[in-house]
C-alpha cells in the first residue's frame, strides 16, 4: 500500500464500546484533513455512542515547487539577541540528571526486589571509592506502592533512584554534580553488569540548576560569546 502524492492522507481510527471494536481507515485529500477527521469522529460518537481513537495519520510525499527562490534570507544578526544572550549568561548549571529506561530482554524474566536491590547496593559499593560518592550510602526501599519497588540513595550533591514495575521494566533516575558528567554512564554500565539481561531502551539527559538553565556546564564554560550573539 503506497500513497504517492501529497496532499493525500490516510487516517486509522478505532471505534469501540463496552463489547465491540471497529477499525476504520480513511483516505482523503486536502490540507484540512485532520480538522475534518475530528469533526466527523465527533458526529459519529454522538450518533452511535462509540468512543473513537485516532491511531495514526499518514501523509503522502510532498511536491517540490521547482524553481522557487526565497525573496529574502535572514541571519542571526538581523534579530535583537540581547534577551537570549542575557538568558545564556544567567545560566548556572549545578547538576546533570540522567534517566535510563531499562527492559529485561530475557525470555523468562527473573527480576525480583532482592535481585534489583543487590545490584543497586553492589554498584554503590563499587562507586564508594569515587571522590563524588564518599563512603557507603544508605539505601531506602519502598515496596508497598504496587507490584514493584522503589530504591532511593541520597548523598551530598547527588542521588540515585531505581523504580521497578514488578515485571520487566526498570527506571533509573541519576543526578550528579555538573562537573562529574561521566557518573551516570558509569553507574548504568555497572548496574547492567550485575543484571546483563537489562537493555537500555531510552535515555534522557538534562542539566539542572538556576537562571533558566538549558545548557550543560561544559557548554557554558567558553570565554567567548555564542556564535549567534
Amino acid at each position: 500500500e503506497i500513497l504517492m502524492y501529497d496532499p493525500i492522507f490516510k487516517g486509522e481510527v478505532l471505534f469501540n464500546n463496552s463489547d465491540t471494536a471497529i477499525e476504520l481507515s480513511i483516505v482523503s485529500k486536502g490540507r484540512q484533513f485532520v480538522k475534518n477527521l475530528n469533526t466527523v469522529l465527533s458526529v459519529v460518537e454522538k450518533q452511535t455512542g462509540f468512543v473513537s481513537e485516532i491511531k495514526n495519520v499518514l501523509g503522502g510525499l510532498l511536491h517540490e515547487n521547482g524553481g522557487y527562490k526565497f525573496s529574502q534570507f535572514f541571519l542571526p544578526t538581523d534579530y535583537n539577541q540581547k534577551s537570549p544572550l542575557k538568558q545564556w549568561s544567567s545560566q548556572k548549571p549545578l547538576e546533570n540528571q540522567t534517566i535510563f529506561q531499562l527492559e529485561d530482554s530475557a525470555t523468562n524474566s527473573e527480576l525480583s526486589r532482592s535481585k534489583i536491590r543487590n545490584a543497586f547496593e553492589k554498584v554503590l559499593l563499587q562507586k564508594s571509592e569515587d571522590q563524588f560518592l564518599p563512603g557507603r550510602v544508605e539505601v531506602k526501599e519502598f515496596s508497598d506502592l504496587g507490584d514493584g519497588s522503589v530504591l532511593v540513595a541520597l548523598w551530598p550533591g547527588s542521588r540515585a533512584i531505581i523504580t521497578w514495575d514488578g515485571k520487566v521494566h526498570v527506571d533509573m533516575n541519576l543526578c550528579s554534580l555538573a562537573v562529574n558528567d561521566s557518573f551516570s554512564e558509569d553507574f548504568k554500565d555497572l548496574f547492567i553488569q550485575q543484571i546483563p539481561s537489562l537493555k537500555v531502551v531510552l535515555q534522557d539527559v538534562q542539566p539542572r540548576g538556576f537562571g533558566r538553565v538549558v545548557n550543560f556546564l561544559k557548554d557554558t564554560q567558553s570565554t567567548s560569546s555564542p556564535h549567534w550573539a
